[in-house]
């Protein structure tokens, strides 16, 4: 008869030993649950119920008790954390980005704080018509041609904590025009590229809300409601997340907002290099552009290019009750990179837009 001393017991736990695994595996080949928890009760001096034995088979058949040479921990424990957080995801995300237009000359044209359905078309029509000359000659210059989707792509206001007004929005409305935005982008340039604002996170806030009870509702829901995934277009690129790296420029849509002018663009750079090592290029962080203040402006700050480049969006109906200190401006940047990824000062720009009243010929 088996006898052994290799569990201990800790209150009312018992500690899983290699030993006392591999007892249990070869007692199962030929006992029930129950029959092996009274064996293995009766062989280690400690009790050890029918559904210890089924946790611990379950733990098993998972890969669990494995244990390498030299490991302290089971081999899963070294990598369990990736079950509980999103950044090995993301940071890959933003490498592969990264790496599609690494050692390319990109010509950039950033768009930010769309906020769907109120998207300014008219806008974005007359800037596009404007730069397809330019973007013509940057194809036969070598460049490629991005078209960037700066966050805020929509509004979610149905999914706002504050007041909705009297406009209810449809969602699939809401998706349906910002579609219409992205099929234009990637019919014109060679690549679109977006990420997510503070807005488009509402949609994965208000379903955890909902489903703040059952965790797994969370994550089915976020892949079946994730609108950018039903995008088809192969030229289509976009990252869960608000930031990403093209070359030297970071592109973000930060939470954070100061009144002061270009203080939000100056607190994300400072945070951007203070986290460099979660970046794809570390050591190549030479500009920022980001939306979220719905205000235009760049300079040079002790080398590094900050822009805020506006919104291109209707006004909603919050701003005749909540006004803000600071007239929102609408905008966009022009942003130009060499094939090694280096910023050309020159041709790299935040662009306030001037409305135009007249109708589109």
């Amino acid at each position: 008869m088996w006898c052994g001393t290799l569990s201990r017991k800790r209150g009312d736990r018992v500690i899983w030993t290699p030993e006392l695994d591999e007892r249990l595996i070869l007692l199962r080949k030929s006992l029930s649950q129950r029959s092996v928890a009274e064996r293995l009760t009766q062989e280690f001096g400690t009790t050890i119920t029918r559904d210890m034995v089924r946790h611990r088979e379950e733990a098993i058949r998972r890969g669990e008790h494995i244990r390498s040479e030299g490991n302290l921990f089971p081999d899963y424990a070294y990598t369990a954390h990736k079950n509980f957080t999103h950044i090995d995801e993301k940071l890959e995300r933003m490498r592969e980005i990264y790496d599609t237009f690494a050692g390319r000359k990109c010509f950039i044209l950033s768009f930010s704080d769309l906020h769907s359905p109120l998207i300014d078309f008219g806008m974005i029509d007359r800037v596009l018509r404007k730069y397809e000359l330019i973007i013509e000659r940057k194809r036969k210059e070598g460049y490629t041609v991005v078209i960037l989707l700066n966050g805020d792509i929509f509004d979610f206001s149905q999914m706002s904590k504050f007041a909705k007004g009297k406009h209810r929005v449809n969602v699939k409305e809401e998706i349906k025009l910002a579609q219409e935005l992205i099929n234009v982008c990637c019919k014109m340039a060679d690549y679109c590229v977006a990420l997510l604002g503070n807005h488009d996170a509402r949609l994965y806030q208000y379903i955890a809300r909902l489903a703040e009870r059952d965790p797994e509702v969370i994550e089915y829901m976020e892949e079946k409601l994730d609108p950018l995934k039903e995008v088809a277009h192969k030229n289509f690129m976009y990252i869960n997340h608000i930031e990403l790296q093209i070359g030297g420029m970071v592109f973000v849509h930060p939470f954070t907002f100061s009144k002061v002018a270009m203080r939000t663009a100056q607190n994300v750079k400072n945070a951007i290099l203070a986290n460099r090592d979660m970046m794809p290029n570390p050591d190549k962080i030479q500009g920022i552009c980001m939306g979220h203040t719905h205000q235009v402006g760049y300079y040079l700050e002790n080398g590094v290019l900050l822009i805020e480049q506006g919104h291109a969006s209707h006004d909603p109906d919050y701003r005749l009750e909540r006004k803000t200190d600071r007239k929102w401006v609408k905008g966009y940047a022009v942003i130009q990179l060499d094939e090694n990824g280096d910023i050309d000062l020159e041709e790299t720009r935040a662009i306030p837009y001037v409305e135009r009243k007249e109708a589109l010929a």
